[in-house]
């Protein structure tokens, strides 16, 4: 029988909003990609008229949110363990790849405002390191704390997305220059980074108890 849309609770909403955004993902990184390999894009003033070379960024960005949905779904982590750990692999290769060239593109750009050059060098120098930290914590066998930065990396990865989603609703207060744009757009981008933090952060502290008490299981299971 199927439970009523209200009782299916946080885990229901938050699986549902992830969904949409990696759809959006797919479709962003796609867009992006088609662009930077058949002329670029003029709009905006050439603001966002990318260099060929970001076509690596956005394809490395692809493969990860591809990858993405398969490692947070419990039961597929539990019933292929080593595609789990495989998968993995390729998307932390794929999470560096676009966190580096995410870090250098802006420079490469012209007219970026300083907000968004402090957004995106803060961003591509925290993503290495919480996708870092995951690792170890992996390495170690500590799969909680592994899992508590993974969720971390996918709050971070998701943020630009977030933006995306929310920028019409900033938008929406008028843009009547570019300058007006940039301060619009990068806001949005710091906000949409919170909203994840907040939401991963809550998450992880309501599953905190559950993530102590499986400690055991996932440890006999990693060491099998």
């Amino acid at each position: 029988m199927t439970r009523p849309i209200a009782k299916r609770g946080p885990m229901w909403a938050i699986g549902t909003a992830v969904s949409g955004l990696v759809a959006l993902g797919v479709w962003v990184t796609l867009r992006a990609t088609w662009s930077v390999t058949h002329g670029g894009n003029s709009a905006f003033a050439g603001a966002f008229d990318y260099p060929g070379w970001a076509a690596a960024h956005f394809v490395s960005a692809l493969m990860f949110v591809l990858i993405l949905p398969c490692q947070l779904v419990p039961r597929l982590r539990s019933a292929y363990p080593r595609a789990h750990r495989i998968a993995g692999r390729v998307a932390a290769a794929a999470g560096v790849m676009f966190s580096l060239t995410g870090l250098a593109l802006p420079w490469s750009m012209p007219a970026r405002p300083f907000g968004e050059l402090a957004f995106m060098t803060t961003m591509g120098i925290v993503f290495p390191l919480l996708l870092a930290r995951g690792i170890i914590a992996a390495r170690r066998r500590d799969l909680a704390a592994h899992r508590r930065w993974m969720l971390r990396v996918t709050a971070a990865a998701l943020g630009p997305l977030t933006q995306r989603a929310i920028f019409p609703l900033f938008a929406a207060a008028e843009i009547d220059s570019m300058l007006r744009f940039w301060e619009l757009f990068t806001s949005s981008l710091w906000f949409s980074l919170a909203i994840n933090v907040l939401v991963v952060e809550w998450w992880i502290q309501r599953t905190a108890a559950s993530d102590h008490a499986a400690r055991p299981a996932l440890l006999e299971r990693a060491a099998s």
